[in-house]
C-alpha cells in the first residue's frame, strides 16, 4: 500500500526519516531480481587468464525451427532475418510462429561445464550479446549448432559437435550479437584471441600412412586460418621433414585465403626412399609466413605446427589419402 512521509521540523525526526529512505531503497535493491538484466549479456569481467571468453548467460527460444527430413522447413527467427523484422531480442520477447501461436525468449545460463543443454534446443535458438572495447578479430570455438548469425553475418556450425569447428569472427567496438541455431540438444561455445594473422592447426587435419621404400608424393590437408578483415593471396607454406637423421625443407605457395576464412589447404608430403624406413615414423613441421605483409609490425609469426606419420609396408592396411580434383 502506498506510503506518505509527512517532513518535520525536528533536525533529529528528519535524519531518522532520511536514514529510513536509505535502508528501504537498499533493500529493494538488494531483493530485486536482476537475473534478467544480466542474463541477455555476457559478464565482460569473466573473461579467461588466456584471454578467452565464454557464453555463459544468455536468451534461449524454444522449437521454433523444424527441418530433419521433410521437404519444406519452417523457422520463426529465419523467417524474421528474411523479412528484416529481426530485432535484439529481450527476456519475455515473443515470436509468432506458423500456426500464429507465440513461443517467448527466456533467460539461461551455463551448465557446471560451461555448455547449454535441454530439450529447449533441439531446434531451438540461443542469444548472446558480447560487448567488446575495440574492434578486434576472435576466434570463436563452438560445438552442437548448426548455424550462428555473428552481428548479422551466418557462419557455418558443427551439428555433431566433433569440436574442430574453429572460425575467424569480427568483433566490433561495443555490443555484438552472437545468435546460435541448436538442434541436438546442447552447445558449447567461448571466444578465443587470434593469436596471429595467419597460422594451421591439426584440428580436422586429413593425414595419410606413408609407404616404405617409396618415393612417390603423398598428400595431407591442413587446416589454414585467416583471422585478418583482407585477402591473402601472398602465403606460403614451409614444410620440414625429419627422419632417419635427415632433414629437408620444402616451400610451396598458399592458395588466396578470403578474409575472416579458415581452408582446408592440400600439403604435399615429398619423401625420398632413404627417409622412408619401415616401421618408423617421419617427424614433419609447418610454418606459414607472408611475402609482404602490411601489418607486419602487429602480427605476431604463428607457432609451427608438428605432427607425425608412420611408414608401413606397401602389403599392409594403411591410410591414403588422394587430391580431388578442385585443386
Amino acid at each position: 500500500m502506498p506510503v506518505t512521509v509527512r517532513w518535520s521540523k525536528s533536525p533529529f525526526q528528519r535524519a531518522t526519516v532520511a536514514w529510513l529512505a536509505t535502508a528501504i531503497a537498499w533493500i529493494a535493491w538488494a531483493t530485486f531480481d536482476h537475473s534478467a538484466t544480466r542474463a541477455a549479456t555476457a559478464d565482460a569481467s569473466q573473461t579467461g587468464s588466456d584471454g578467452a571468453i565464454p557464453f555463459e548467460r544468455g536468451l534461449v527460444l524454444s522449437g521454433v525451427s523444424r527441418a530433419g527430413r521433410a521437404a519444406l522447413r519452417t523457422d520463426a527467427v529465419e523467417a524474421l532475418i528474411v523479412a528484416d523484422k529481426w530485432s535484439t531480442p529481450k527476456d519475455g520477447t515473443e515470436v509468432m510462429l506458423a500456426d500464429g501461436s507465440t513461443k517467448a525468449w527466456q533467460s539461461i545460463q551455463a551448465g557446471a561445464d560451461g555448455s547449454f543443454t535441454g530439450p529447449a534446443l533441439r531446434g531451438g535458438y540461443l542469444h548472446f550479446s558480447i560487448p567488446s572495447d575495440a574492434d578486434r578479430v576472435m576466434i570463436l570455438e563452438a560445438a552442437g549448432h548448426s548455424l550462428v548469425y555473428v552481428n548479422g553475418t551466418v557462419r557455418g556450425g558443427d551439428p555433431y559437435s566433433h569440436g574442430y569447428v574453429q572460425l575467424p569472427v569480427m568483433l566490433r567496438k561495443g555490443e555484438n550479437e552472437f545468435l546460435f541455431l541448436v538442434g541436438r540438444g546442447r552447445l558449447a561455445a567461448k571466444l578465443k584471441p587470434a593469436t596471429s594473422q595467419l597460422f594451421a592447426t591439426l584440428a580436422d587435419a586429413t593425414l595419410p600412412d606413408l609407404i616404405a621404400d617409396s618415393a612417390n608424393a603423398s598428400w595431407a590437408g591442413i587446416l589454414v586460418t585467416n583471422a585478418t578483415q583482407d585477402w591473402i593471396r601472398d602465403g606460403s607454406i614451409e614444410l620440414r621433414v625429419a627422419s632417419g637423421g635427415k632433414t629437408s625443407t620444402q616451400r610451396t605457395t598458399l592458395p588466396a585465403l578470403p578474409p575472416l576464412a579458415t581452408r582446408k589447404i592440400p600439403v604435399r608430403l615429398q619423401l625420398s626412399k632413404e627417409q622412408s624406413v619401415r616401421d618408423q615414423e617421419v617427424e614433419f613441421t609447418i610454418s606459414l609466413s607472408q611475402n609482404t605483409d602490411k601489418k607486419a609490425e602487429t602480427n605476431s609469426p604463428a607457432d609451427p605446427v608438428n605432427f607425425k606419420l608412420r611408414v608401413v609396408g606397401p602389403e599392409q592396411d594403411r591410410k591414403s589419402t588422394r587430391l580431388n580434383s578442385s585443386h
